[in-house]
């Protein structure tokens, strides 16, 4: 009598693991990389490059790699100013760089020698086509979201 009743909760609790092992693999963040060079196209390696969300005022820094590279994984979404600075170069700065959901925003840096402190300021980067992936994203904004014609303002009509 009891057979029955045990194999019932112990299917339970495994439909119940699976669903919450699936839910923790979601990610509501997206990846900053990109290549730092100097004027003539070389690259630059140990540059500090800063991401600030312009929102919520996090910052992140890391140092390129001996190729110029950089990697910032898991950024919260949202607006950020990007900062290219070592001494001997002009500080480039990139406002309103996004970071959309489980994209790779690419932002690449040239930077130029100075004599004196000098600073780059680019506002309204356009968005790059996407390089890393072959993959055709977007992201849905309240304006196409109430633009597009659903049967009956059904939500589950977008999916």
């Amino acid at each position: 009598m009891l057979r029955p009743q045990t194999n019932l909760a112990l299917a339970t609790l495994i439909v119940l693991l699976g669903l919450s092992l699936t839910a923790l693999a979601q990610t509501v963040t997206g990846t900053l990389s990109g290549t730092v060079t100097d004027s003539t196209g070389a690259v630059v390696p140990e540059i500090a490059v800063t991401a600030k969300n312009t929102e919520t005022g996090l910052t992140r820094s890391v140092k390129t790699n001996a190729e110029g590279y950089f990697l910032m994984s898991f950024l919260p979404l949202g607006n950020y100013d990007v900062i290219a600075d070592v001494r001997g170069f002009k500080k480039v700065i990139k406002n309103g760089v996004v970071i959309e959901l489980n994209r790779n925003t690419v932002s690449n840096f040239k930077l130029e020698v100075s004599t004196v402190d000098a600073t780059i300021e680019i506002t309204g980067e356009t968005p790059q086509i996407e390089t890393t992936t072959g993959e055709i994203k977007h992201s849905l904004d309240a304006r196409r979201i109430e633009d597009t014609p659903l049967a009956g303002r059904n939500f589950i009509s977008l999916v």
